[in-house]
């Protein structure tokens, strides 16, 4: 008998999947699965992306900031990274 080697999908993805959809929904769980895409993998563009979104969309700016300036060194070349952004930098401008 040979053992079998089973390659799960990264599960990352998982929770990246929920969090967003979450996020769709202002859904304050989506923070925790987001985070948790991040912690799995750190480099993960679009979880910090769409984190620090629903951080814009809660209000806190602080934290959306973070995630965002994270989203962009990692792809500086997102044109969505810059679009959030700005948005977050306009929404700053009115305070």
């Amino acid at each position: 008998i040979r053992p079998v080697q089973v390659t799960l999908p990264d599960e990352s993805e998982g929770y990246y999947s929920l969090g967003t959809t979450l996020a769709e929904k202002n859904h304050p769980d989506a923070r925790t699965y987001l985070l948790r895409a991040i912690e799995i993998n750190p480099e993960y563009y679009e979880a910090h992306n769409n984190l620090g979104m629903f951080y814009v969309q809660i209000g806190d700016y602080a934290a959306a900031e973070k995630y965002l300036r994270r989203a962009l060194e990692l792809r500086p070349d997102a044109q969505v990274a810059r679009e959030n952004y700005r948005r977050l930098e306009a929404l700053l401008n009115r305070r």
